[in-house]
C-alpha cells in the first residue's frame, strides 16, 4: 500500500490533538475502508503510528512484542452489520492522552 499520483481511492478525514516535538495525538476519521488506510495516510504526513511494524518500513517477521504495541486505538467504531444489515456503534468513553 503507498500514496501514489493521480484520483484519491481512500479519504480520511485527520485531526491533530495534540502535539510535542516527537510525539502527537490524532483523531482519525476513515471515510472509505482500504486495507492499511491510516497507516499509509498518517505515515504520508510525515507521523507515522508508533510501534508500527509496516510502515514506515517493513520490519522482519518475528512475533509480537506486547510492550510496544501498535499505538492505534478505535475509540468508535460503527458499520452496518452484514447479517441483520442493523447499524451497529461501539465506543470507548475513557480519556485519552499521550502526554
Amino acid at each position: 500500500m503507498r500514496v501514489t499520483e493521480g484520483e484519491a481511492n481512500s479519504h480520511s478525514v485527520i485531526r491533530c490533538l495534540q502535539q510535542s516535538t516527537q510525539k502527537a495525538l490524532f483523531e482519525l476519521n476513515p471515510v472509505t475502508g482500504k486495507t492499511h488506510q491510516l497507516r499509509v495516510h498518517m505515515q504520508a504526513l510525515g507521523w507515522p503510528i508508533l510501534n508500527d511494524k509496516y510502515y514506515p518500513k517493513l520490519q522482519p517477521l518475528s512475533a509480537d512484542d506486547y510492550s510496544e504495541p501498535l499505538q492505534l486505538l478505535a475509540k468508535e467504531l460503527q458499520f452496518i452489520d452484514p447479517v441483520t444489515q442493523h447499524p451497529r456503534c461501539f465506543s470507548y468513553d475513557g480519556n485519552l492522552s499521550l502526554f
